[in-house]
């Protein structure tokens, strides 16, 4: 009888765990992955924000649209492959005044999206709702995001474009090299899975 008793705790401990996130409190370049790209007259240009801070966590540890975060990323850190047109980057987002950009998740709106939906069928969708702050102007954004299970992790991939002079960032661009004035930024957050 006990040991059935056991079984049972067991069984609804695991049902719990399947239906709960498990979001990396503390956000660090081994959690949290972010890039760009921005195109050019010549081609299209690779950022990497390897600087990235912050935490995530669920206001209600049961109900994943209570998902919240604060993200940060050290404009400092902004990296092109080429120190000119870093050097350029800084002094447009003004990064000694504006040192970092703020990401604010405040929920998400879309089909339910719970690990064992992933577990069942291979991953689910939604948008994240939220803001950025880029100097000192803020902007609402809706990011589309999906969820897989891979490995040890599950995976969360979303993507969102941005456009400089929403921002006040004056168009980093140079006689000889036009840059597009939108930004294509990609995010991945890698969370523990839960067996």
């Amino acid at each position: 009888m006990l040991m059935k008793l056991f079984s049972l705790l067991f069984l609804i401990g695991s049902v719990v765990q399947a239906e709960s996130w498990s979001p990396p409190a503390t956000v660090n370049n081994d959690n949290v992955k972010v890039h760009f790209e921005v195109d050019s007259t010549w081609h299209l240009i690779h950022g990497q924000i390897p600087e990235v801070s912050g935490r995530i966590w669920l206001d209600n540890a049961g109900e994943p649209s209570s998902i919240r975060g604060e993200l940060f990323a050290a404009v400092t850190g902004f990296d092109t492959n080429n120190k000119s047109r870093d050097k350029e980057m800084r002094h447009v987002m003004d990064a000694e005044e504006f040192p970092k950009v703020v990401l604010r998740v405040d929920g998400f709106s879309g089909e339910p999206c719970v690990p064992v939906k992933v577990e069942k069928s291979g991953g689910c969708a939604g948008f994240l709702a939220g803001e950025i702050t880029i100097r000192d102007i803020s902007q609402k954004l809706k990011i589309p995001f999906k969820i897989i299970a891979e490995g040890a992790y599950y995976k969360v991939d979303g993507d969102f474009y941005l456009k400089w002079e929403d921002f006040g960032v004056e168009d980093p661009s140079i006689l000889v090299a036009k840059l597009d004035d939108t930004v294509h930024i990609f995010f991945q957050v890698l969370m523990n899975r839960v067996s």
